[in-house]
């Protein structure tokens, strides 16, 4: 083929502009012999094709069927020659019959990588030319992207190194942890420093790409110029666990006060059944910002081997793990929390309700409500289908300031009624207030304990929720409110009018099994009927 064509049949243009976009390279010798086993078109040397059809120097598949045979013609081979095709053969061959193999930049998928080791192609290339300078090199058994690549399917999947040894055709566990080892140092030496802790980002930006509009109206009034910096722990399990759990930061704040922070951490009960109002406001300011703490968490349980039990060998190597996963995340992850648009109006609206109130409360107090059930009758919500507002789940979104109680309300509702299936239902039990016609309250077992029985209080017009209390530890605020409220108006408000029944197979999962006192144990039979060679049988 003329040398003024690529490969691929592309004329290679000699202007400067072009060529400063399509640079020509000259097709590797692997690529070559590539070629001439699958297509059976022999590329002679010094061949030439455009960057385009290049990804980390090596021809991509589509390029590679492109490529059409020119001319038919003989070649004499040495020993030398024939000798060198065998041996390509081999090792192309050897290739094939490896399923998980990093050095071939064709084997794997995208989606394949991003299963293996959370990266995508691309981000894997790029990883591993910068871990390259490590002075990691290649070994007998294993190249640099073989060993980056095992490493990475440890922490991601969190397989034995038994496992891994079968799955890249090792020799036994004991060559997976040195290519493991070797590996983490090279990671630890020329990856981590440069995306993890303090070091490898500025003040700036903190405040400019990582705190949202939300966490500045709430935080710091609003202030451009002030980091917040959200701080917690994750639990890794290990052999033999016991956890012993203290409160937090709690004994940390004079030393953190004494180093010129503010310190904002959510109040403690201290023996008390319930919050006051300000205490439970205040406490949803922090819970709306540090939610990305749980965000994190979760993002490194994403990696199998930290979600996963570890085991006590694993240890000493413990957090140099946990420093690459994060050093990942941080690297190749995009930020956890963003500011959209009604971010700022929904702060100012939280600053301006945090010292409010809770009327309801005070309501049920002035009229001794709380402990008279007798001046509460109950009904079926079928009695207020004409005096309760409606609500879409986009409205309900300004009442809890968050979705995580939304996302809750159907697991309570569902468990009021019994089904899963709550379109059309029939039975649906409240307490209406005798003495204050539009004040409700729906007894709702608690998520965490059979014998507690929580009494969300609503008070309604025909198209408002005025207001609602709930007699759980967290039930007494109005800046958003419990997940026992949020499920008593979901299902009022929004649940009840669907028409559109909800596909939910886990409902059906109980006619599976059959009910155990509905069987009997034993078989009524006489001693004739009996088969000496049975003991027992199947009906």
């Amino acid at each position: 083929m003329s040398d003024r064509y690529c490969l691929c049949g592309a004329r290679l243009d000699r202007s400067s502009a072009v060529r400063s976009l399509k640079s020509p390279s000259n097709i590797s010798s692997e690529d070559g012999y590539f070629i001439f086993f699958t297509r059976n078109i022999w590329i002679p040397e010094g061949a030439r094709c455009c960057s385009d059809h290049l990804v980390n120097h090596q021809l991509k598949q589509e390029a590679i069927d492109q490529i059409k045979p020119v001319s038919i013609r003989q070649e004499e081979l040495n020993s030398a020659d024939v000798q060198l095709l065998l041996n390509k053969s081999q090792v192309i061959l050897e290739n094939q019959n490896k399923k998980f193999n990093f050095d071939d930049l064709l084997g794997l998928t995208d989606d394949e990588y991003r299963l293996l080791t959370s990266l995508s192609k691309d981000d894997f290339n790029k990883f591993v030319k910068t871990v390259s300078s490590s002075g990691i090199r290649n070994s007998s058994n294993r190249s640099i992207r073989t060993a980056i690549g095992i490493y990475l399917c440890k922490i991601r999947l969190g397989l034995s190194n038994r496992l891994l040894a079968c799955m890249f055709q090792l020799p036994d566990k004991k060559t997976v942890f040195r290519i493991i080892d070797s590996a983490r140092q090279a990671i630890l030496k020329s990856f981590v420093p440069y995306n993890l802790g303090f070091e490898h980002i500025t003040r700036h930006d903190v405040i400019n790409h990582h705190t949202t509009t939300i966490a500045r109206e709430l935080m710091c009034g609003g202030a451009s110029t002030t980091a917040i910096v959200v701080i917690d722990g994750t639990y890794i399990y290990i052999q033999c666990d016991i956890l012993v759990v203290d409160r937090g930061f709690r004994d940390s704040i004079s030393v953190i006060q004494a180093l010129g922070l503010d310190v904002a951490m959510p109040p403690f009960l201290d023996g008390k059944r319930q919050f006051s109002s300000e205490e439970a406001n205040q406490s949803r300011c922090i819970t709306k910002v540090r939610w990305v703490v749980e965000a994190a968490n979760r993002r490194i349980k994403q990696f199998k081997y930290f979600a996963n039990t570890v085991q006590n060998s694993s240890l000493p190597y413990l957090e140099s793990d946990l420093s690459i996963v994060c050093s990942l995340i941080n690297r190749y992850q995009t930020p956890i929390a963003t500011s959209k648009p009604e971010d700022k109006g929904i702060g100012e609206k939280i600053m301006r309700l945090i010292n409010q109130k809770n009327k309801i409360q005070l309501l049920l107090e002035e009229n001794n409500l709380l402990r008279r059930s007798s001046q509460w009758e109950t009904i079926n919500h079928d009695q207020l289908m004409d005096s309760f507002p409606i609500m879409s789940e986009e409205d309900m979104g300004d009442l809890t300031f968050g979705i995580f109680q939304l996302k809750r309300a159907r697991a309570y509702a569902e468990e009021k009624c019994s089904i899963t299936d709550l379109t059309g239902i029939g039975k649906y039990s409240i307490q209406r207030c005798l003495m204050i016609p539009n004040l409700i309250r729906v007894p709702t077992k608690s998520a965490y304990a059979d014998r507690i029985t929580h009494h969300p209080t609503i008070q309604f017009t025909d198209d408002h929720i005025l207001g609602w209390w709930c007699d759980c530890y967290i039930g007494g605020r109005f800046l958003g409110c419990c997940s026992h409220i949020s499920s008593a108006i979901w299902f009022l408000c929004c649940e009840r009018w669907q028409t559109r029944k909800r596909h939910m197979p886990s409902g059906s999962y109980m006619s599976l099994a059959t009910d155990a006192i509905q069987v009997s144990d034993f078989y009524d039979s006489s001693d004739d009927d009996d088969d000496d060679t049975s003991l027992y049988s199947l009906s």
